[in-house]
């Protein structure tokens, strides 16, 4: 597991990501930025998971950006919600792959998430936000 940190927008305006997947990554977390002026954003990345795994993802106090990467389809993966004692209102998770996870499992860590996709491609990211109003993550 790999954590970076991106610590201010400007920083962010100036990479230029490479190929089309980072691309389109790159400009829907921009916008996802821009709305939510946010200064600071942990990714995570996953480099080809074993089908049936679990991924966890890191708890943190910015918004949180999971990116999976593999060269094949993978057949089953869980994905655990971070372990946040203080979410903030409005907080952000992104989660993202380079290739088709046919069958997914999204399991909540102590607060629930609302919209539960059992599928992910890359061209249909998965944006969840934080209401402390109902405690619950929001498919958004």
């Amino acid at each position: 597991m790999k954590l970076i940190s991106i610590p201010n927008q400007q920083q962010l305006a100036s990479f230029i990501p490479s190929n089309d997947i980072v691309r389109m990554i790159y400009e829907l977390f921009k916008t996802v930025l821009g709305l939510q002026k946010i200064t600071n954003t942990s990714t995570q990345l996953v480099d080809n998971p074993i089908s049936g795994s679990t991924v966890s993802i890191a708890p943190g106090d910015s918004n949180l950006w999971l990116n999976i990467t593999s060269i094949n389809p993978v057949p089953s993966l869980s994905i655990m919600f971070p372990l946040i004692s203080s979410p903030s209102d409005g907080q952000v998770l992104i989660i993202t792959a380079t290739n088709d996870l046919l069958s997914i499992g999204l399991l909540p860590n102590g607060i629930d998430i609302i919209g539960q996709p059992t599928s992910l491609t890359p061209e249909t990211p998965l944006l969840y936000r934080y209401s402390i109003d109902t405690n619950l993550w929001h498919l958004i």
